[in-house]
């Protein structure tokens, strides 16, 4: 998501119109159009007053959502607005998060995970798409730690559960998963037999 985006979506989730946004920064509503249909980017100035009217960091505007792909390694990541708890398919509360990587390893012809053997407890062998999402805190020095927050049977599904804890950490203290694949019970075996 670009910055002309993210303004946009905070504006609409804030309920201001362009006009009403334009007032608060002391900038006519048509620089307000053209920033949010990406003709031209606010200055500097601006952007720490727009970041300190909506909450959120500049480098939240600033940055756009990094997609990167491989043949082997398919990685997005995105920061939301706000930090916001997230509670797993276990109904288990983890920490608070304000940014989120969804990671894939390979991808088939059709675009979903590359798919691992799994065994339940009752030693039916299932396949188990890896599609993962994460949550990122902040550490100590800049470490950065990531959580397993879910596995997904597909990018469109963590995706939907991306785009869904990003508009909810506009409004909402804590989101509980609704996309994630549930694999209570499954090990990860080495090979197909």
């Amino acid at each position: 998501m670009r910055i002309s985006e993210k303004m946009q979506q905070l504006r609409k989730s804030n309920g201001l119109s362009q006009e009403q946004l334009a007032d608060k920064l002391d900038v006519s509503r048509q620089a307000i159009s053209k920033w949010e249909s990406g003709a031209s980017l606010p200055d500097v100035e601006k952007i720490v007053l727009i970041s300190e009217l909506f909450k959120v960091s500049t480098d939240y505007l600033m940055k756009d959502e990094n997609v990167s792909e491989s043949n082997e390694i398919t990685q997005q990541c995105v920061q939301v607005p706000r930090k916001i708890y997230i509670v797993d398919i276990n109904k288990r509360k983890l920490s608070a998060f304000d940014e989120f990587v969804i990671e894939m390893l390979g991808k088939s012809d059709e675009g979903e995970g590359t798919l691992i053997t799994g065994i339940t407890h009752s030693n039916t062998k299932v396949k188990i798409p890896v599609c993962v999402l994460y949550g990122v805190t902040k550490g100590i020095l800049g470490r950065n730690k990531q959580t397993m927050l879910g596995c997904y049977a597909s990018l469109e599904d963590a995706e939907k559960e991306l785009n869904d804890i990003s508009k909810a950490s506009l409004t909402e203290t804590v989101y509980e998963l609704k996309h994630a694949a549930k694999m209570q019970g499954v090990r990860i075996t080495d090979n197909d037999s």
